[in-house]
């Protein structure tokens, strides 16, 4: 498959000769992939990925965005509104920003480190129709419609889940971890077990609140533990 690397990565990869061509091809590839299936394409559907991304990546960067609970809220927008023909664009973003944990008061909810009133809302809800309208091509290309559509029923959402996992475990949770291991206490062992064990599904209502989560104000100013969180 051609591969496009805008002259910014090509410079960088091939740098005194630190990657042959070919391997670049092949991290490329790989990038596209991973990328295409997280926002939810079928193979062959790399292209409409890459065009969002661009898109994608300075607003994640812009918005301060926490990569793990973005993609995981993205998900949940998929779930919640699986016709590709759906235009609730204002729902979806409050789906995508938490805006009900948010407003609930749980910390850490938002995927984004932003101050809540900061965040640009418009960008994401712009963003958002894009990504809803390069679906709803991509169905109709396929030959189908609604979110399991075509021969063999593809359905976004649950190519997103199986990309997405909703829990990955941070330096945050480690020190505590081994902080708490270290003075005889094994159950968080245990508890951070049991999330790899199953990454990509929902948990219990403890894990959730617990760990599906941006990292702690306070782990943020944590030398080392900040720059791992």
């Amino acid at each position: 498959r051609a591969v496009d690397l805008d002259a910014g990565a090509r410079a960088v990869l091939l740098a005194d000769g630190a990657v042959a061509p070919y391997d670049v091809l092949v991290l490329a590839t790989g990038l596209q992939d991973t990328t295409a299936k997280k926002l939810g394409f079928a193979p062959g559907e790399e292209a409409r990925a890459a065009a969002l991304w661009e898109q994608l990546e300075p607003l994640l960067r812009s918005e301060r965005a926490d990569w793990t609970l973005f993609w995981r809220q993205l998900t949940a927008v998929a779930a919640a509104f699986p016709d590709p023909a759906c235009a609730d664009y204002a729902d979806m973003t409050k789906v995508l920003l938490n805006e009900a944990e948010v407003a609930a008061g749980r910390p850490g909810a938002s995927p984004f480190y932003k101050p809540a009133g900061e965040v640009d809302a418009g960008a994401w809800h712009r963003w958002l129709q894009a990504w809803r309208e390069a679906h709803a091509e991509a169905a109709a290309a396929r030959g189908g419609g609604g979110s399991s559509d075509g021969e063999e029923g593809f359905a976004v959402a649950e190519v997103m889940r199986r990309a997405n996992p909703k829990y990955v475990l941070r330096e945050w949770m480690l020190v505590e971890c081994y902080t708490r291991a270290a003075a005889g206490d094994e159950g968080m062992v245990h508890e951070l077990l049991g999330l790899v064990r199953s990454p990509y599904e929902e948990g219990t209502a403890e894990q959730h609140a617990r760990y599906y989560r941006r990292a702690p104000e306070e782990a943020l100013t944590a030398g080392g533990t900040a720059f791992m969180s």
